[in-house]
This record gives structure tokens, sequence and C-alpha cells, in this order.
């Protein structure tokens, strides 16, 4: 009942005054009404013979979202589908009510936020003898979406309950994204004005942060067969950078069932809908919650940026070991986000027991007191429902139960398979009508199924219709988590008008048939080597009907645990002797592969060849073997000209080789020359003797250390006295016209 303070009555045809048009808002939205020259013309669209008549709406209500069978871009979003107020408003957002006093347009948050208000005053649709309607219809030959409220009264404090009546109507033209609203008939002289309230009447639109907006008409009533008109600006004066957390666990953010030990796929959507480009870091932060909000487990996504119009997904996995009811919370943030109120997102989901013989499916908190009712002002066949989708089959419905609150009148408790048109109810599977008398009050009630239904694929609706008195209420729980998977029925089945903010009381109880049948992953081995054939995996099969089948991919086979494999991913079906199933997938590695490149040095002054080994790759550190006696090191030295295999073993014992050859720069003369000179005595304490063939021509004689460098170089006369002080290994170089001859010298 609504609480009148002061009621002020006005009898009057509101003046427009000299403001015939308005704007820019901050977005560029412009507005001009009928009597502005170049503004709308007023044209009323009579839908009510072709358009869908809306049902549910009483005081102070919305229904659920309808389709527009179009995506209307208002501000800088785009909307297919859009709920109806009451109280003459309609929302793009999923807003449960908006009622008297109401907002002055512009309002950040309040009652909400993203709405058009072609008459957003005290409206009501109840009453004997109220015959207010509302109908919408999508016409696509001019493309455009058309809502109409007709002969549509005030709420009053005295009999019948309201007065007056108000025929309006919004168009959203999709070509041009313009909002024209419609004044078929109006009643000024009905009108209420309470004292005290900022506004009990309100024409405009709100943009989705309800920070800017235009509004016309405010506490007035606009006359008869007459048109406003809202402009998509030209040139668009905000830049907006808006990320959404829009949408994680499922596209819809419903609430799901699991179990203990599986793992739990958690993907997380990001969408940039604004219409700039985020250059600025993005974060989320991902919390999963038990009921006493607990925090469980978490993960983070972090982004440099994101482009308007571009939206990103990132999956994360939690292993759940306490069944119950858990939140999962994505919480966005970004310096240059306009919008606050798309970044924060939660979704409630379930854990059972697979153990366990049976379980309650329902998205109700483990103290299961109601905190609200569900109950309709026309009653009688109309009620709510579920929607349950088992995470396992085939799935065993044994009993569905109803919270039942208020006067004991009866109702009907039913089970629709998921088969009607888009998923909605379809076929009727079970009902029972519990009657007056046989109702507990502030419980669960309880109808067993005279034999279980088996779900196979997809899910089920648990319903609830109020009895042939309309006075029984189902029970409600307000407030995250929230399951989303609340339904309305008022003649038709559809999404419940409070499906973000309130969950119903109705249950299923059931379990799997495979349910206890459970596959687990020990433990995995690696495969030691690049391409070698040495992994296995090791799982457990516990439960369900023995005689297993395993059905590996990748070449695994069809054994319980599968050897030699090479690095992939091998996905496992065992399947028992029921036919229950279960999947696992596991990866198997590797080690990079070993890879070998050398450059080698020639031998110029004989065995000072060398070669530079680089091993990458494998598992460091390495061994390393050489042929022709270059010894064990990485880079061997003082080489002689040949040809060397290296085999390199990494410490896992893998194993690769190289052949690398060291080539030389000594001549074929000077192998003719070593025989026409000698060295004595060599080696020597430091007096070294040269003798040289008569016949050979020299032209010089020089001494060089290991490194190369010059020591000493020798004339001809002093070939029996040459004198060398420090001990060492030298090399004596003689060179003649044809070539060089060199020969090695010990000096101790």
């Amino acid at each position: 009942m609504k609480k009148l303070i002061t009621l002020l009555l006005f009898a009057f045809v509101t003046t427009l005054a000299s403001a015939l048009s308005g704007g820019p808002d901050a977005y560029g939205y412009l507005w001009a009404d009928s009597n502005e020259p170049g503004g709308p013309t007023y044209n009323w669209i009579d839908i009510t013979g072709t358009g869908t008549l809306v049902t549910g709406l009483t005081d102070d209500n919305s229904v659920a979202f309808v389709p527009m069978g179009m995506n209307f871009h208002y501000y800088w979003g785009d909307y297919n589908q859009i709920k109806i107020g009451s109280n003459g408003w309609l929302s793009f957002d999923n807003t449960s009510n908006i009622a008297h006093c109401f907002p002055l347009i512009p309002t950040p948050g309040g009652s909400s936020d993203n709405y058009l208000a072609p008459f957003m005053t005290d409206l009501i649709f109840t009453g004997a003898g109220n015959n207010a309607e509302v109908y919408y219809e999508y016409d696509a030959g001019n493309n455009r979406f058309i809502v109409s409220f007709v002969d549509v009264p005030w709420w009053s404090a005295t009999g019948p309950g309201y007065v007056g009546l108000n025929s309006f109507q919004v168009i959203l033209n999709n070509s041009d994204s313009s909002i024209v609203y419609q004044y078929q008939i109006t009643d000024p002289a009905s009108f209420i004005d309470q004292a005290g309230c900022s506004a009990d009447a309100n024409i405009g639109i709100e943009a989705p942060t309800g920070a800017y907006g235009l509004s016309p008409l405010t506490d007035a009533v606009p006359p008869s067969s007459y048109a406003i008109q809202f402009t998509y600006p030209t040139t668009v004066l905000l830049a907006v950078r808006d990320i959404s957390a829009n949408w994680h666990l499922n596209s819809i953010n419903g609430g799901e069932f699991n179990y203990i030990g599986n793992n739990v796929a958690i993907p997380v959507n990001l969408a940039s809908v604004g219409n700039t480009n985020v250059a600025s870091a993005i974060t989320a932060n991902i919390e999963i919650r038990d009921v006493a909000l607990t925090l469980i487990t978490s993960y983070a996504i972090n982004l440099t940026g994101l482009n308007f119009g571009i939206d990103t997904t990132s999956t994360f996995i939690w292993v759940p070991t306490t069944s119950g009811q858990y939140s999962i919370t994505t919480t966005v943030t970004n310096i240059d986000d306009i919008n606050p109120t798309n970044n924060v997102l939660v979704t409630e989901i379930e854990i059972i027991d697979p153990a366990a013989l049976s379980s309650s499916y329902k998205y109700v908190n483990p103290l299961e007191i109601n905190t609200g009712i569900l109950s309709w002002t026309n009653g009688a066949g109309q009620g709510g429902g579920i929607y349950i989708e088992p995470n396992d089959y085939p799935f065993v419905l044994e009993s569905i139960a109803a919270y039942l609150t208020g006067i004991a009148d009866g109702c009907d408790l039913e089970v629709f398979a998921d088969d009607g048109i888009g998923g909605l109810p379809g076929t009727l599977l079970h009902t029972e009508t519990l009657i007056a008398g046989n109702v507990t009050i502030d419980a669960w009630n309880t109808s067993m199924l005279s034999a279980p239904i088996i779900i196979t694929s997809g899910g089920f609706y648990i319903s609830w219709k109020d009895g042939a008195l309309g006075t029984m209420q189902l029970g409600t729980v307000d407030g995250d988590p929230i399951s989303r998977r609340s339904f309305e029925f008022l003649g038709a089945w559809e999404v419940y008008r409070d499906n973000t903010i309130t969950d119903l009381m109705l249950a299923a109880n059931g379990y799997s048939a495979c349910g206890s049948f459970q596959l687990a992953v020990d433990n995995s081995i690696d495969a030691d080597c690049f391409g070698a054939a040495t992994g296995a995996i090791n799982v457990t099969v516990s439960g369900g009907t023995m005689g297993y089948t395993y059905s590996w991919t990748g070449g695994a086979g069809v054994v319980e645990d599968p050897t030699g494999l090479i690095a992939g991913v091998y996905t496992l079906t065992v399947t028992d002797s029921l036919g229950c199933t279960r999947t696992d997938s596991v990866m198997i590695t590797e080690p990079t592969q070993i890879s070998l490149s050398a450059t080698s040095s020639d031998e110029v002054i004989a065995n000072d060849g060398s070669i530079d080994l680089t091993p990458t790759g494998g598992t460091p550190p390495y061994t390393y073997s050489w042929t022709n006696g270059a010894g064990v090191v990485e880079d061997p030295i003082a080489l002689t000209a040949g040809t060397y295999t290296v085999t390199v073993t990494d410490s896992a014992g893998c194993i690769d080789s190289l052949t690398v050859t060291v080539g030389s720069q000594v001549g074929v003369y000077e192998i003719e020359l070593l025989s026409q000179w000698t060295l004595f005595p060599n080696p020597s304490n430091g007096t070294v003797s040269i003798n040289i063939d008569g016949a050979l021509l020299v032209e010089s004689i020089e001494i060089v250390n290991v490194l190369g460098k010059n020591v000493q170089t020798i004339r001809i006369d002093e070939l029996n006295s040459i004198q060398i002080n420090n001990s060492g290994v030298y090399y004596v170089i003689l060179s003649t016209s044809a070539g060089k001859s060199i020969k090695k010298l010990i000096v101790k």
C-alpha cells in the first residue's frame, strides 16, 4: 500500500513555455518536439491489433525482457531486448522497478540507469474495471520497434484505486537510432503532485552511467496529439572507454552444478563496450568464495588494453574439494573506465558430492530461509519455475519440492522438459496438486514422482503454479550469488523479471546413475628426450559398474595405463558396463631437441687447429666425447688437420653428435723440406744447432712460441749457436722461396 504524504491536485494543461527543443547532453543527444519547426510530426501508430500484449504488469513492477527483433544503438551500446515497467519506463538493463518518487534525469545510480522515460509517473494496471494495456511490436518493414501504453491511469489512494487515462508510445527507429515519444491522449486534470517528491512525473532519456541525459519535461503532463524526438548525435561529443565484465562461467552467467573433484572450467569474457579504444592497463580479478565468503581461490587477467568492440576470453580451472554453494565474482578495474555499473559480475555455482545416494539440486543458500515471496495479483494458474541442467547423465529425478509461504490454498508442482520454443518449458513430465490442508506453510513441500524421470541430456524445469484461489505464495531468496535460472508463468513462460536479483525456492532431488563413476589421472611421465617414445600415463578408475573399456586418442591405444608415448595431448574416455563415460586429458611433454653447431680453425703451423662447439637444447649440463684423440672438452685445441666427431650427452642421457673438419694451411712442399734440415739436440737444454742441406736456399729462419709470437730471428752464421733462455714449446720456421717448413722444438 502506498503512503500518501500530501496531495496537491493540479488541474491544468501543461504549458511547454518556450522550450521546444534542447540539448545537447554530454554525449551529443538533442531533442525537439512537434511544436518546433523541423521537429517530429505527431503520427500515432496503432499496434493493438498486430502487436504482442504484455502480461504481468500491476503496480510498481516490470515484466521480463522482451525481444526487439533488432539491435538498437543507444548511447555507446547495442541492445536487442528491453524491459517494460508499469510506471511508464523502459530499460536496456535488467531493472526490477523504478517507482514513486521518481529520480530526476540524469541521476547516477539510484533505482536504475540506462532507461527511457516516455511518461515515468505513478501508473497502475490493477483495479476493477481498469483496462490498461501495453503492446509491443517489431515493425520489420520500417526497421523500428514500438511499445504502446494504452488507457493507463494513475494510481489513486481513493476508490477504485486509479484515476485518469493516458495513452502514449515509444518508437525506436533503427535506421538512425532516433527515439520518438508520442502522446495520443493525456489527462493532466487527474495528475497528482505529491509534495516532497523530486519528481512525480518525468520524461526523458538517461545514459548507461546515469551521469547525463535529457529531460524535456519534469512534473508536467504533455498535451495530447504531441510528440518528442531524441536524435542520436551526428558527432559524438564524448570518448567513452568502458570495459565490461561481460560474462563468466557461461554466456548467460547462469548458475551451474558440478562435482567435488572435477576440473571446473571457468571461462571469463571481458569486452570493450565503449566507443574508444582502451590503451591503459586492464585487470580482472576472479574470486571463488564459499557461503561464509571465505576466499577459496582466485585468478587474475591482465591486459595492456582492449580496442572498442573487441572481447577476449580467458579460462581457468578450479577443482572443488567440498560440496556446497559457491560464488564466482569477476571485478574489472581500469583507470579510464567511465562506467562502473558493468564492472562486477557474480554468479552461483553448486558443488555436489558424487558419492551421495541422492542430492538436492537448487539455487538456495544452506540456511534455506526465504527473504521474499513470489505471488501474483491475479493468482490462480500463474507461477514461476527454475531451470536445472545436471552436470552428469543419465540423471534420475526422484522428487521435486517448493518452499511455500502465505495462506495455505494449495498449488501445482510440475516438471517440464526443455523442449519448448527457445528452450523454454515444453513437454509436461509430471504434475501434482497440493491441496489446502496438505500444504505446510514456511517449509519445503515435496512431490514424490510415481516413477523416476530419466534425463539423458539437456535440462528440465521445476514449476510452481498458484492454486484456485490464487493466494498461495512461493518463497524467494534475494542477494548474491544469483543463478539467473528463474522463470515466470503468466499464461506463457518467460525469464523472471527479477532474474538477476532473486532466486525462486524450488528444488529437484535426484542423482546421476553415473555419479559414483570417477576417473582420476594419478601421474604422467614425460618423454625423457626429444622425439623419444618414453612417456607414460597412470590413471585410476573407480565406482560405476565394473567392466570398464578405455579409449585413448593420439595412438595411446585401449589400455588403462599407456606407455611408450611421444610428446602430445592424450584424451582418455572410460566407459563402464552401463554406458557411463568419463573423460580426461593429459599432456606429455618433451625437452627441446639437442642442437649442435661448430666453427673450426685450420692447422697453420702444426698442431694448432681448434674447434669451437656450441650445444643448445636438451637438459644441460652436457658431457663430450671427441674422436681422434681430441678429448672430452667442449672446445678442443692443438689439433692437427683432420675429421673429428663429437658425441654430446645431456643430463637426461639424450645424445646428439656432430662431425667437424679441421683444415690445413701446411703446403705439400713443406713435407719435402722436412728431410733437408734438422734440429739438435731436441729436446734441448737451451742451446740448439740447425743443420741445413747445402742445396737448400734459405731466406729466413725464425723461432715463435705457441702463441705464434716471434721469439728470435736467426742469421745463417748463428746456426750452430742458437740460445733460448726460457723452457717451453717453440716452433722453428724455415722459409725458402718455394715455401715454409716448420719443426717443433722443446726446451727444458
